[in-house]
């Protein structure tokens, strides 16, 4: 049944099973109706049966990770909102130790935490206690990310995001904090950029480091000038080399948020991902649009998305939203009431009751939301538009103003049977570009909007949707789709089956991925050659990076928080490329961005191309696969040698050999060079060729030797064995130039790349041999397994 759901995707399954099901849930249907019953519980906005409909198999609203297994979970004290930042800590040890007691008292409710070091001293600052001198950030930064380490539960990690202005005197070691294996392993790493110092950069001039970095406070030391180009280019290395620091425009996050307008919501840091700017001990509960489902016909000429479907949905999604600010502030209550509860002396309490009940005030008041969206990829590719080309840029502005002006007609209205978040005054907000942009597309809606105010004090963001992705089954966040096919890890509880473990001990299984989206393509359209797919050429490593970024900035113009986003790049980019990303990324008005080189250190998604010599777990077979055709002649002894004619039909997955079969050759079209192989039940396939001739049942003739071979070559061919590994055991096989096993090992000889290594090495000097131009030859001495 579960299988069924998820379409037989085992690592959907797991994802499910291991993060979001309660004991009582064998499908995800048990997890929506629990969570739409609660929502119906709070605010009967809508009959429960249309509740439980939008969340239905993640077709229209996806719960984020801590509304799908926090929401209606009785058994464990947990907070509902993904998203929390705590106090900066001052410059004494007494704050320090505070931030990090705020860090595990958070992080063991399943929230993740951002905290910035700004207010830290430089190290070898004088000092009056024992150590006369400052030791500097970096020994703190070193505390707070074991913290979060220490108090990860079991099958999931804690997040934690550590921020400094780029005005700090230590700027250079924040940088650099992560370039040793192994350092501030359980942290993200962000720089938060001044338009004082981006035009600095921009201008080839020298801005200020400073202590206090505000520039509105007096020096507690001397400030000096630096080169500005200096510090950028050292970010724009540490970035390319691995993939920190993140970078923040933090004049775009204090200038262009409606919550930004007022001084308590005013963000000092942002979560872990980066995608919500936050003051101090405000948290956000996060849920998606699935954009993909609000396509009709999707991947044929009729597709086109329907706006009136989806300002619906955004308009319920965001009720949904406000709803979710009541069940976190029932969640707080009752983690208040248990520590009111506790064993411990009120000493050892009161700093954690104080975290709460601020947490719980700010929830209240302010009635922050994070709705967003996930999907777009797959959404771009349905309509069969390239992702980030000029027409993908110029429809998600109009989708995402729709996304916008129904979410805020939302608060405004529950604003005016409710009364509006406590605080809200029109004269704040008359300056804010975002505002102002509101009310020049819905003058209508900005009145009301003065007159009534609105429900939220935020309401849109875009998160990663990383692992509800997976479950909703189509692409994350905005992002690009990664690759066709790749491998995801996941981290496993103990006793689980792993497949690596890491230098910090964690275990990792891995779950090899056809993109959803593709196969469901292939299904709609019958077509297998991939190449001529809306996605082809529109994956993170090959779609035009500087488009991806403006899509990017088009979107921002839309979401009143921020938006998590990672570049993903190929191996071989230089560091200007990531200069170029990131300078076109403050140009199109972006909060923030980060970027990661494919291989410059280890992450959970793995292209084919990195895993080439490795096993895996076989990709589900699609129903049809297109395959090449060869004719091939075979001599057998049998009262003397004979010669037989056989059709070989190689079915490729991503333009790579997946399976192979044979036919005895007598009865059809030697003509034929390519065809389709379906799929009809276990061991039963027919073979479409491109003359038109279909063949039913295409293994039903062979021999013993011929079925066997086959299957096996097929085995190891789906378990991602190389091709030139099997080309060169079949060419062993003991026989003549044309026995069975070698000509089938030549049918494979095409699907080798120049260069390839082979496993053998060469009989003259012991230097492995290389493929080139269809035979394996020694670079050293030229000896060549041709000749």
């Amino acid at each position: 049944m579960l299988n069924n759901h998820f379409n037989e995707d085992v690592l959907a399954m797991s994802v499910f099973n291991s993060k979001y099901k309660l004991d009582n849930e064998e499908t995800p249907d048990g997890m929506h109706w629990r969570i739409a019953k609660e929502f119906y519980r709070v605010r009967k906005y809508y009959t429960l049966d249309y509740i439980y409909n939008l969340y239905k198999d993640f077709k229209y609203l996806v719960g984020g990770g801590s509304v799908l297994y926090g929401v209606g979970n009785n058994k464990q004290l947990i907070s509902l909102s993904n998203c929390f930042v705590v106090d900066s800590p001052l410059d004494s040890y007494s704050s320090i130790i505070k931030t990090d007691e705020a860090i595990v008292n958070i992080s063991k409710r399943r929230g993740g935490v951002g905290l910035c070091l700004d207010n830290l001293r430089p190290r070898g600052s004088i000092t009056r206690n024992a150590a006369k001198t400052s030791s500097g950030i970096i020994p703190f930064m070193e505390r707070f990310s074991n913290t979060i380490k220490e108090v990860g539960q079991s099958g999931r990690r804690g997040a934690e995001m550590q921020l400094i202005s780029v005005h700090h005197p230590e700027i250079l070691e924040f940088i650099n904090a992560k370039s040793e294996d192994g350092k501030i392993s359980g942290a993200n790493i962000s720089v938060k950029l001044t338009d004082e110092f981006l035009n600095a950069v921009k201008n080839n001039t020298t801005y200020e480091q400073r202590f206090p970095v505000d520039p509105a406070k007096e020096r507690m030391f001397s400030s000096y000038k630096y080169n500005a180009i200096e510090i950028w280019n050292h970010i724009i290395h540490a970035a390319w080399n691995m993939a920190e620091p993140g970078i923040l425009f933090w004049d775009n996050v204090l200038n262009n948020g409606p919550a930004e307008c007022y001084p308590r919501f005013r963000a000092i840091a942002t979560n872990p991902c980066g995608e919500l700017p936050l003051s101090a001990f405000d948290s956000c509960r996060l849920q998606a649009l699935n954009l993909f489902s609000f396509v009709i016909n999707p991947f044929t000429p009729d597709a086109k998305f329907d706006f009136d479907l989806f300002d619906e949905k955004v308009y319920a999604a965001q009720k949904m939203m406000d709803c979710l600010v009541d069940l976190e502030s029932e969640k707080i209550q009752a983690i208040l009431n248990k520590i009111n509860n506790d064993p411990e002396p009120d000493y050892i309490k009161v700093d954690e009751y104080r975290i709460w009940s601020t947490i719980k005030a700010n929830n209240d008041e302010g009635r922050r939301c994070g709705l967003g969206v996930l999907g777009l990829a797959d959404m771009f590719a349905a309509l069969n538009i390239g992702y980030a080309t000029d027409e993908a840029i110029a429809f998600a502005d109009k989708v995402f103003r729709c996304f916008k002006l129904a979410a805020y007609r939302s608060s405004v209205d529950m604003a005016k049977e409710l009364g509006s978040f406590k605080g809200y005054d029109p004269k704040l907000e008359e300056n804010s570009p975002f505002i102002k942009r509101l009310a020049d597309e819905d003058p209508a809606l900005y009145a009301d909007m003065v007159k009534y105010g609105r429900r939220n004090v935020g309401i849109t963001t875009i998160a990663p949707t990383g692992s509800i992705s997976l479950l909703a089954r189509t692409s994350s966040g905005i992002e690009p789709v990664f690759a066709l096919s790749h491998t995801r890890k996941k981290k496993v509880q103990d006793g689980e089956e792993y497949d690596t473990q890491d230098k910090e001990g964690f275990k990792w299984k891995n779950y090899d991925i056809l993109h959803p989206g593709l196969a469901l393509w292939t299904e709609i359209t019958g077509n297998t050659d991939i190449s001529q797919s809306p996605y082809y050429n529109y994956t993170s490593d090959k779609i035009d990076w500087i488009n991806r970024v403006k899509l990017q900035g088009v979107i921002q113009k839309h979401i009143c928080a921020s938006i998590s986003s990672t570049v993903n790049l190929p191996n071989d980019v230089n560091e200007q490329t990531v200069a170029e990303i990131y300078n076109q990324a403050w140009i199109n008005g972006l909060k923030g961005i980060t970027v990661y080189r494919d291989g410059c250190r280890e992450g959970v998604l793995v292209k084919e191309a990195d895993k080439q010599d490795t096993v895996r777990s076989a990709i589900k077979r699609p129903k049809v696969l297109a395959c090449d055709v060869y004719h091939i002649n075979v001599n057998k002894k049998l009262d003397k040698v004979r010669t037989f004619s056989y059709m070989v039909a190689l079915g490729l997955l991503n333009d790579k050999p997946y399976e192979i079969f044979v036919l005895e050759n007598g009865k059809y079209n030697k003509k034929a060079s390519t065809g389709i192989i379906t799929k009809l039940a276990q061991g039963l396939y027919n073979l479409t060729l491109d003359t038109g001739e279909i063949i039913e049942n295409i293994t039903a003739d062979n021999t013993d030797e011929e079925d066997s071979l086959t299957r096996m070559v097929s085995l190891l061919l789906r378990h991602n064995v190389p091709v030139n590994y099997i080309m060169e055991q079949l060419s062993k096989v003991k026989g003549e130039m044309f026995c069975f096993a070698k000509s089938i090992s030549r049918s494979l000889k095409k699907y080798i790349k120049d260069g390839t290594k082979s496993g053998e090495s060469c009989n003259i000097c012991g230097t492995k041999l290389i493929y080139e131009n269809g035979c394996f030859i020694c670079k050293n001495c030229g000896n060549s397994k041709c000749n």
